[in-house]
């Protein structure tokens, strides 16, 4: 099964909901595994959840398939960036 790290790698400015570079969480078997006393913010998870899906499949999509390409997401304020990495098990 696919396990993605997704994680803080840059802020444009101060995070209103208090995220911070190197905040991250797990997606693996369906669930989100968030490291003890953190958390994610509400409005950029749901930004997120759409999207899931398709990198946990990303290996069986079409070659010119978006997703293939893109490794960042932007919150909706614009101010956090997030980046994801595969985790080999």
């Amino acid at each position: 099964m696919t396990k993605i790290k997704i994680a803080v790698s840059e802020i444009k400015g101060k995070c209103d909901n208090g995220m911070e570079v190197g905040d991250h969480f797990i997606i693996h078997d369906g669930k989100i595994s968030i490291p003890d006393g953190k958390s994610i913010c509400i409005w950029t998870l749901n930004g997120m959840l759409p999207m899931f899906p398709f990198l946990l499949e990303k290996k069986a999509l079409p070659k010119d398939h978006w997703v293939t390409e893109a490794t960042t997401y932007t919150c909706p304020s614009g101010k956090v960036i997030f980046s994801y990495n595969y985790i080999d098990e």
